[in-house]
């Protein structure tokens, strides 16, 4: 398999995670580089040093078509978006990719792209990126095309909403065989043009989440059945659980094992929720600027990661006393609770406490410097994370009906 891709860095603050060489062309060769695959990418001169020593030690063979500046992304948390550093960079020469199997992402770099393949898998990356300007795709048709993007990518094909009918018009507009909707907790939507048949393949729990480039492997992993004559909704199957895998810190390579077809055990069974999207309440202080921005975040983020989510500050608004039966009213209503410890806000713990009393699923994130307050909630069955992201994971997943981890 030909894989065409970024290189970037990438900083997260919130973890102290750091990586000199990453990006999803990049995530994606590492990934299947017990394969056969050969990398197209495109990194500064000062970059090129630490590239092919990366390629070396992982056995990967690597052609670098050159960028102008160096490109970074920099996270506060792996759930709010990203600073992209280096913006404006622009590739040194066009950037072709050509072979039988193809797998290419959607890059920052600005400048020619032409991809030739028999069968490609395109990731678009991003709403911005080629592939949703009709004029100027990014390949020669190819006689198989699958396309693996995620909901918000899909979404924004077609303006909807409905990201059952915008995967539908994708396909039928792009000609692909099959696109594949990657929707975070709830597992992908595989929608088949011939057949018109739609199949939701479900998540793999897991009791963390490693997020940062989870797409990537889904998409790298999806390529590599697929391209090795897997049916759609078996390759996502396999993709879910090695999604699962990765996302639980078990590595950064597929095994021999599972590059040669067997599912990499993902720790838990596949999530039957048929792409059912649960409804979370989002529990938190909002009193200043500072704990609006992070209840808009999580908000964003929630809905990203395939959740409805009921908001107090967004349903209700701002009030006094006269709100507290409006919010109870839509608890009453949710499946699962997610709440911010952060500052121990005297309403959010009421919340919390009146959600376990009436045997709603409660998972807390935060509280730092203060955990023997959370003793109740966690005595009483609540999943309590310092990490946010995992913590919001869960939350729709315990909303799915999955038990206390």
């Amino acid at each position: 398999m030909i894989i065409g891709g970024g290189t970037y860095r990438e900083q997260v603050d919130s973890t102290g995670h750091s990586e000199d060489v990453g990006g999803s062309g990049f995530r994606a060769a590492s990934l299947l580089s017990g394969a056969d695959v050969e990398f197209v990418t495109a990194v500064e001169d000062s970059f090129t040093s630490l590239l092919e020593g990366a390629c070396a030690l992982l056995g990967i063979t690597a052609h670098n078509i050159g960028r102008d500046r160096a490109v970074g992304f920099h996270y506060r948390a792996p759930f709010v978006e990203p600073m992209i550093r280096g913006h404006a960079a622009a590739l040194n020469d066009a950037f072709e990719v050509a072979g039988e199997d193809v797998l290419a992402f959607g890059m920052v770099e600005s400048g020619a792209r032409q991809i030739t393949a028999t069968a490609l898998v395109y990731d678009p990356q991003s709403t911005d990126d080629a592939l949703f300007t009709l004029d100027r795709l990014p390949w020669d048709a190819p006689a198989r095309l699958a396309i693996s993007a995620n909901a918000t990518e899909t979404r924004a094909f077609t303006g909807g909403t409905d990201v059952e009918a915008a995967a539908r018009q994708m396909a039928d507009t792009l000609g692909a065989e099959v696109v594949v909707t990657k929707a975070g907790a709830r597992g992908c939507l595989v929608t088949e043009r011939q057949s018109q048949r739609q199949t939701w393949v479900g998540a793999h729990p897991t009791p963390i989440v490693h997020k940062l480039g989870s797409g990537d492997v889904f998409s790298a992993a999806f390529a590599h059945a697929w391209h090795s004559g897997s049916a759609p909704v078996d390759a996502a199957r396999f993709a879910s659980a090695a999604t699962a895998w990765w996302c639980d810190g078990n590595g950064l390579q597929l095994s021999p094992a599972a590059l040669a077809g067997e599912a990499p055990d993902a720790g838990s069974n596949e999530l039957d929720n048929a792409g059912r999207a649960p409804l979370i309440y989002l529990a938190g202080p909002f009193f200043s600027i500072e704990q609006r921005w992070l209840i808009d975040q999580c908000k964003m983020f929630l809905e990203g990661a395939g959740a409805r989510v009921f908001s107090p500050v967004h349903e209700i608004g701002l009030g006094g006393p006269e709100v507290a039966e409006a919010d109870l009213a839509g608890l009453s209503r949710c499946d699962s609770v997610f709440a911010i410890l952060d500052g121990w806000d005297p309403g959010t713990l009421f919340e919390t406490g009146w959600a376990t009393a009436q045997s709603i699923p409660v998972v807390i994130a935060g509280g730092a410097g203060h955990t023997e307050g959370a003793t109740m909630l966690i005595g009483t069955g609540a999943e309590h994370h310092t990490d946010y992201t995992s913590a919001m994971y869960r939350a729709i997943w315990r909303g799915l009906g999955v038990g206390a981890r």
